[in-house]
C-alpha cells in the first residue's frame, strides 16, 4: 500500500518553503560576495592612500623627510 498523495495545499506550502529558502541562500551568498569585494577594494584604497600620503605629507605639513636638509625643498 502506498500513502495518499499530498494535497494541493501541502504541495503549495512545500514549493513556497523551497523558493524562500533558495532566495535566502542567493541573497546571503550575494551579500557575502559584495562584502568580500568591498573589503578588497577598501584594502587597495588604503594602500594607495598611504603611498600617496607618504609623498604629499612632508610638503603639506612642512616637515622634513628622512635625509632631507633645511634647504632641500
Amino acid at each position: 500500500m502506498a500513502a495518499a498523495p499530498p494535497s494541493r495545499s501541502d504541495i503549495a506550502l512545500n514549493a513556497v518553503g523551497i523558493g524562500t529558502g533558495a532566495l535566502a541562500g542567493i541573497v546571503l551568498v550575494g551579500g557575502a560576495l559584495v562584502a568580500v569585494r568591498l573589503r578588497i577594494v577598501d584594502a587597495c584604497s588604503a594602500r594607495s592612500w598611504e603611498s600617496e600620503w607618504a609623498d604629499i605629507e612632508p610638503r603639506w605639513s612642512g616637515r622634513l623627510r628622512p635625509g632631507q636638509g633645511a634647504g632641500d625643498d
